[in-house]
């Protein structure tokens, strides 16, 4: 058993705060079973630090204030890396450097998992320690498609400037990660491929471990008799670009020229409705936001036809694996489907155009028995491979092979 200390940007903590709690803390707790994890984490003592400490995943947490003050001028002058803290707060970067340092010797820490990629200048520095980075998506790969979508409308050209100048600080950042790490993980095979043609080096360092969902999911009763009639579902943050992206994209391209007219219901589900997302519903009474859901795998599962029209973005989706674990039948372009091993017709249904989404909706919503029938296999397929004991499973022996090969080159003494 080796001393992990687990980083994170965020107190990892309910499971469904964030697609970055979402990984962090099933994954910390199979991993867990294991290992002893310590947890380091921006943030402040509140109810959701004082909730994570009940769960008893972690044998201690930290809190690190996050870096703030005035930031440096000269930041400007670093195209590469002024996005960085060592660069805009040397100061506050300094402290944060330290603090792991302290922790590193307090906890005899044998091994460091830190989770997203801005998180790697505060741990390079940290000698004579494998060190491990959960990037979990490629950001360069997300940017890079945002560009793309955005050089497409009427996009500013400042707005065009800024993201242009983050996408070349984030493929500087990240074709450096499999260098300086022993290991680089992300969610699904195309962040994988895309980090790996940004590194020079290290590329078979370079692993893909998806996310998994909760298995009790798959035990959730569904009454296929108790389903809402005529109705497709989304849902996410929806303030978060690829979610209300995918949201606008549907309304504009499918649900109001296409679905509306037909008398089908569009359940957006989620937190953070935007404005335009309010009025949509307003002016269209087939639409129901409901914003946030206390029980939402009960209602989604009442759900007949989940929708994932992914625009931008990249990563896992798991309200796909959640859907599936549900039976319930996924209407996907290949965007929004990529990172999952599921094979049209079969687990899902594919659509890319809109007349594409249009019509496999409308067909499925009056096929019942194949939905039900593509539903069971999708189950099939999470309980196979996404789980998150099997996914934590993979993702310890991975961390084990790291630890091994650094108690074998004498960084530390554990086996």
């Amino acid at each position: 058993m080796a001393n992990i200390l687990v980083f994170n940007y965020q107190i990892p903590y309910p499971e469904h705060f964030s697609g970055n709690t979402v990984r962090v803390l099933p994954l910390s707790r199979e991993i867990s079973k294991h290992h002893q994890l310590f947890l380091v984490c921006f943030g402040e003592k509140d109810e959701r630090y004082h909730q994570l400490r009940t769960l008893k995943i972690f044998k201690d947490i930290h809190l690190v204030p996050a870096p703030k003050g005035r930031k440096s001028v000269f930041r400007h002058f670093y195209v590469k890396t002024g996005d960085q803290t060592r660069v805009s707060l040397p100061s506050e970067y300094r402290r944060i450097v330290r603090s792991l340092e302290d922790l590193i010797d307090l906890w005899s820490v044998d091994l460091i998992l830190a989770h997203t990629s801005h998180l790697a200048e505060y741990v390079l520095p940290l000698s004579g320690i494998p060190k491990v980075m959960d990037a979990i998506d490629c950001n360069a790969l997300a940017l890079s498609r945002m560009l793309s979508y955005k050089k497409g409308g009427k996009t500013e050209f400042f707005e065009l400037l800024k993201h242009r100048v983050a996408l070349k600080r984030k493929r500087y950042l990240e074709s450096g990660l499999s260098k300086r790490f022993d290991l680089v993980t992300v969610a699904s095979k195309v962040d994988r491929d895309y980090l790996r043609m940004l590194s020079k080096v290290g590329q078979k360092r370079i692993i893909d471990v998806p996310n998994g969902i909760n298995p009790t999911l798959l035990t959730i009763s569904v009454d296929n008799s108790n389903e809402f009639k005529n109705a497709i579902g989304f849902w996410g943050d929806l303030q978060f670009p690829p979610n209300k992206t995918a949201v606008y994209y549907f309304y504009d391209n499918v649900f109001s020229p296409f679905l509306s007219k037909q008398g089908v219901i569009w359940f957006i589900i989620g937190k953070n409705p935007t404005d335009r997302i309010k009025r949509m519903a307003r002016t269209d009474p087939n639409i129901r936001v409901t914003g946030f859901v206390e029980n939402l795998f009960d209602f989604v599962s009442r759900i007949p036809i989940v929708i994932n029209p992914m625009v931008i973005g990249g990563g896992i989706k798991n309200k796909v694996l959640e859907a599936f674990a549900l039976r319930r039948l996924v209407i996907s372009n290949t965007r929004g489907i990529e990172a999952i091993e599921a094979k049209d017709g079969i687990h899902y249904v594919h659509a890319e155009t809109p007349v594409e989404f249009s019509e496999k909706i409308l067909l499925y919503l009056s096929r019942g028995q194949e939905r039900k029938q593509i539903g069971q296999n999708a189950a099939s397929l999470v309980e196979q491979h996404y789980t998150w004991d099997k996914v934590g499973h993979r993702y310890t022996s991975l961390l084990n092979a790291v630890i091994q090969r650094a108690s074998h080159h004498g960084l530390i003494s554990k086996s």
